[in-house]
C-alpha cells in the first residue's frame, strides 16, 4: 500500500503537513486533500496524534492554535484549555502535605478543551464536517497502529510514575496488563466509541455523555457536569516579536508559547 504522505508529495500537490507522527501527517493530508481547509487537516492531525500518540495530546486534554488568514495583519489565537473543576481543593492539598499539585493526583485533572476547540476552529475556519475530519482517527482507533518507542518507553514511565491503588492500567494501552513494545500492534475500541459519539454529536456528546460521566467518576467529583457543560474557548490576542527582520507570533500564557518568542 503506497504511503499516503509519500504519495502526495510526489503527486505535485501544494499542500504540506508537519506533525510528530507520520500517520498523524498523513491525516492532515488525506483530509486537505479531499476539500478540507489547512484548519480541518490540523484537527485531523491533532486527533490521530491522540490516538496513536496519547501521551502528547487527546480529547481529555488541552488545545491552543494559531491560525493565518492570507490577508490579516494578525493571526487568529485561540485558547481551549481547560481550568480546573469547581470541586478541587488547594488548602485540601497543602493539608495533606503537598507543595505542588502531585501528577497522578485527580486534582491535576482540568476540563478538557480539545473537542469545544475543534468545535469553535470548525466553525470559523473549517469546510468539511467534524465526522469527516475525525474519520482518520476513528480508522487507526479501530484498525489498529504499530506501537512507537516513545510510546512504549512513555507508558513504561507513567507506570513507574505509582498512580493510585484505585486506578488500574488503563486496558486499551497495557493489553493483559503488560507494557507494550515497540511494534506492537495496538486497538482503541473505547476511544473508538468516543470519537464516534463526537462525530455523531459533537462537543455535547463528549461533554455531557458517557466520557463526561467518566471524567467526573474518574476525578472523584472534582470536574462536575456543570464545568464540562461550560468549558468554552476564548479568543485571544497573539503575542509577537520582531526577529531577524521577520516577526514572530504565538500563543500568550498560559501557554508556554512565549518561551518559542524568549
Amino acid at each position: 500500500m503506497t504511503d499516503p504522505l509519500r504519495f502526495k508529495l510526489a503527486s505535485g500537490y501544494g499542500d504540506a503537513a508537519v506533525a510528530p507522527h507520520h500517520l498523524s501527517a498523513a491525516a492532515a493530508l488525506e483530509i486537505m486533500a479531499s476539500g478540507g481547509t489547512a484548519v480541518d487537516g490540523a484537527i485531523a492531525a491533532n486527533a490521530v496524534q491522540g490516538v496513536v500518540a496519547p501521551e502528547t495530546c487527546g480529547v481529555g486534554g488541552d488545545l491552543f492554535a494559531l491560525v493565518y488568514s492570507p490577508g490579516q495583519k494578525t493571526p487568529a489565537v485561540l485558547n481551549a484549555s481547560g481550568r480546573a473543576g469547581r470541586g478541587a481543593d488547594a488548602q485540601a492539598l497543602r493539608t495533606a502535605g503537598h507543595a505542588t499539585v502531585p501528577f497522578t493526583h485527580p486534582e491535576a485533572v482540568t476540563v478538557p478543551g480539545c473537542v469545544e476547540g475543534w468545535s469553535e476552529l470548525i466553525e470559523r475556519f473549517g469546510r468539511l464536517p467534524l465526522a469527516r475530519v475525525l474519520e482518520p482517527a476513528i480508522r487507526h482507533a479501530a484498525e489498529g497502529f504499530t506501537v512507537s518507542a516513545e510510546l512504549a518507553l512513555s507508558l513504561e514511565q507513567l507506570r513507574e510514575a505509582e498512580p493510585p491503588a484505585d486506578s488500574p492500567p488503563d486496558a486499551e494501552l497495557y493489553a493483559d496488563g503488560a507494557n507494550p513494545g515497540p511494534g506492537d500492534l495496538m486497538v482503541r475500541p473505547e476511544l473508538v466509541a468516543t470519537l464516534d459519539s463526537i462525530a455523531s454529536g459533537g462537543p455535547d456528546a463528549f461533554y455531557q455523555g458517557t466520557a463526561g460521566r467518566a471524567i467526573t467518576e474518574a476525578t472523584g467529583g472534582r470536574i462536575t457536569i456543570d464545568d464540562l457543560a461550560g468549558i468554552r474557548g476564548d479568543w485571544v490576542q497573539p503575542l509577537k516579536l520582531e526577529v531577524f527582520g521577520s516577526t514572530g507570533w504565538t500563543v500568550p500564557p498560559n501557554s508556554q508559547g512565549y518561551l518559542t518568542l524568549a
